[in-house]
């Protein structure tokens, strides 16, 4: 109980640091002159124009939409202009809204660039997230308009994905690297490079997934793997638009196991549950408590009540309820499920997992071999291939509306189940009977 105490004493330690450096951050990028940003956003606002709300770079196909709806609110809160920087960092201001269509803020970002409209009195502020993305988004605006920014990020996010591949592929052969790039696919890439709300949880998941290849056995020495799971939901909180964050969490949990494979299986599958029950509360713990921290920053700090506004807005993202501007009537879990795998199997992508599927099932019934699964390693596959449903019983009403992103927290289980067969056409044996090394503590 006493270790558990100090690491819980470590853990608030942490996030009340992140908490004030997340703030500093936040402010340093308010505290940038916006002139410059507002020239480039202003070059590149044809884009939104002619591209609208939501366009698809492959006809319908759902998970090649690109949410400009979203990036048209980044770029606003961006460009506008700062008069007290303890408001702007804290309730993050833009111009309102010109009307009530899902064109809105596309709208509006074309109407304030054509007609050169500053600062004014009708003002939309939104202070439910940090908007760390700013952090970035800013200085890089300064620099340059949006549409050299949109093929940067494909740069970036190309040269991640090699270098996580190449370390996969080191450390696990063909395979299962194979079996990762099936779930970048997944997530889309080129959506993720064209999109700046769906880069930041793709570009969190390259990195991870690129630091536990790298920093395994560092992770390894005392209870690093829980602060980095921490520290994991504390970014992805402070940069995402709540998109599919769990992804992020998901896969990085899917790999420690992977790559750790000798020393879950050393454990029973109680202390295996345990220990990735742990891991899933270390992520909660950053993820909810730095989000709280925005609200609590933003109320002490501004005139504005923003505990209470976030909390009402929680409650009905986890509710089974549609606001009438999102089409009213209520709906089922089931419903939710029925969205985003239909928003997932759109395309190729089916077609490619069924061969996949036939493939092993093909290799299972060639070697002819015994196949005996070791409990520790069941229990731990399963418990990250069900992790998607967590979220979206938690987050019915999100899930259900926002489906052409949240399909991609079911990554985790296609990730996660790839791994676990895979595991049999590499050993013929589901499980390896070695014992794991003893710096992997229970």
């Amino acid at each position: 109980m006493e270790k558990k105490l100090i690491i819980l004493r470590n853990m608030t330690g942490i996030l009340a640091a992140s908490i004030c450096i997340g703030a500093i951050l936040i402010l340093a990028a308010y505290s940038l002159p916006t002139s410059r940003i507002y020239h480039n956003v202003d070059r590149s606002a044809r884009i939104y124009e002619l591209e609208g709300h939501a366009p698809f770079w492959a006809g319908g196909v759902i998970h090649t939409r690109i949410d400009n709806f979203t990036d048209s609110i980044m770029l606003m809160k961006a460009a506008y202009p700062v008069e007290n920087l303890i408001d702007s960092a804290f309730l993050n201001p833009s111009w309102k809204f010109i009307d009530s269509s899902p064109d809105a803020p596309v709208n509006t970002l074309v109407d304030v660039m054509k007609n050169e409209r500053q600062a004014d009195g009708e003002i939309w502020y939104y202070p439910l997230y940090w908007h760390g993305y700013l952090v970035i988004l800013k200085p890089m605006l300064m620099i340059s308009p949006v549409h050299d920014l949109r093929v940067l990020n494909f740069y970036v996010q190309f040269f991640l994905m090699l270098t996580a591949l190449f370390l996969f592929y080191q450390r696990f052969g063909r395979n299962l690297t194979l079996a990762f790039a099936l779930t970048l696919l997944t997530l889309n890439p080129i959506t993720a490079a064209i999109d700046f709300q769906i880069s930041d949880v793709f570009c969190i998941i390259l990195l991870s997934t690129i630091f536990i290849l790298r920093k395994n056995e560092m992770l390894l020495r005392g209870e690093n793997y829980l602060y980095f799971f921490l520290l994991l939901g504390i970014v992805t909180v402070y940069v995402d638009f709540l998109t599919y964050p769990f992804a992020a969490f998901g896969i990085s949990l899917c790999l420690c196991v992977l790559i750790n494979e000798k020393n879950f299986l050393a454990m029973t599958p109680q202390k295996v549950l345990a220990k990735l029950s742990a891991y899933l509360f270390a992520w909660g713990f950053g993820y909810v408590g730095m989000w709280a921290g925005k609200w609590i920053l933003a109320t002490v700090f501004t005139s504005d009540n923003v505990i209470m506004g976030a909390l009402g807005k929680a409650l009905y993202r986890t509710s089974s309820t549609l606001s009438a501007a999102e089409g009213g009537g209520t709906f089922t879990f089931i419903d939710v499920l029925a969205r985003n795998f239909s928003a997932l199997f759109r395309g190729p992508l089916p077609v490619i997992l069924a061969l996949l599927i036939i493939y092993l099932i093909y290799i299972l019934i060639r070697r002819k071999k015994k196949i005996f699964v070791t409990k520790s390693r069941l229990a731990a596959f399963a418990f990250i291939m069900l992790l998607p449903f967590l979220w979206y019983v938690v987050l019915k009403n999100h899930s259900y509306v926002h489906d052409y992103m949240a399909y991609r927290n079911l990554a985790v289980t296609i990730f996660a189940a790839l791994c676990f067969f895979v595991g049999i056409r590499e050993q013929g044996i589901l499980g390896i009977r070695e014992q794991g090394a003893g710096n992997f503590r229970d």
